[in-house]
């Protein structure tokens, strides 16, 4: 209940919005506590860009973001974390689907020192879709927790999850997602992708799938990998003349390709340059 900044986006029915809105949140201070709020009226569009940047080793953040998205709305939720080191902070991120609207989060966590992640989204009209597309990047001895979860309340709803987390030096990476259908949700769909690559023998990953199905008329499926780095695909890549570092970075690079590739294409460049930047400074500890 507490908060000490906040921001409320209200789009009107059948408005879209040309430009994105840009929400830049600094970590700066002893403890930031935003909070916002998204209203997508019926058969509006928008593109909300929630980025958590800044701080240092004395900040502390907890965020809290409420999305509605309105019948047959199309809303485009971008949340991404690239605190200074030493910060320590928890994020979630809760959405709720009318009939047919259309929701996508876009999530990314690069920053801090320990970083705690919720998203979740409620599919309650008929028709309605959800998808969720993330990538970690971790070096040191950073800590990543994300938690998602899609709860199926209205028949013939879908929901995808597509999450990528890379481990470099000491990191530590830790994945729980939820998928529930209720029994009124007849005819709904739902699939989870977690992958996971470790960079060095002091990272680690953790998958926690879970599935509460509670209707038998659905199609739901995950599927979840920790694996390192194929020394084979690097020798091959430094057999074609590429140094280690630029061999490890291509092959970083393949292993996101398939999620940043899911992204419309303003957002995937967004993304693609913080993975670039990221993936800089992981390849002197990864070679």
């Amino acid at each position: 209940a507490a908060w000490n900044t906040g921001l409320y986006v209200g789009v009107p029915p059948g408005a879209v919005l040309e430009e994105p809105v840009h929400v830049l949140i600094d970590a700066a201070g002893g403890g930031t506590l935003p909070r916002l709020v998204v209203d997508v009226g019926r058969g509006a569009q928008a593109v909300v860009v929630e980025e958590h940047a800044g701080g240092d080793a004395g900040s502390r953040v907890v965020s809290a973001s409420e999305l509605h998205a309105a019948d047959g709305a199309r809303l485009r939720h971008v949340l991404v974390q690239t605190w200074g080191e030493g910060v320590c902070g928890h994020l979630t991120a809760r959405a709720r689907a009318g009939r047919d609207a259309d929701v996508l989060t876009v999530f990314a966590s690069f920053g801090g020192e320990r970083s705690k992640v919720e998203l979740s989204c409620d599919l309650a009209g008929e028709g309605a879709r959800s998808e969720m597309i993330g990538v970690v990047m971790g070096a040191g001895r950073q800590r990543f927790d994300h938690h998602t979860r899609h709860r199926h309340l209205a028949g013939r709803t879908w929901s995808n999850i597509d999450f990528k987390a890379v481990a470099d030096a000491a990191a530590r990476s830790s994945y729980t997602g939820l998928i529930r259908i209720e029994q009124d949700a007849r005819g709904s769909e739902a699939y989870q992708e977690n992958r996971n690559l470790l960079l060095s023998d002091g990272s680690r990953a953790d998958s926690i799938p879970e599935l509460e199905i509670l209707n038998q008329d659905v199609s739901c499926s995950h599927g979840a990998t920790v694996a390192p780095v194929d020394p084979e695909q690097v020798f091959y890549l430094q057999s074609r003349g590429l140094d280690p570092d630029e061999a490890l970075r291509l092959v970083v690079r393949g292993f996101l390709e398939k999620t940043l590739g899911r992204l419309p294409g303003d957002l995937r460049e967004r993304l693609e340059d913080l993975v670039g930047a990221r993936l800089a400074s992981l390849q002197g500890s990864a070679s």
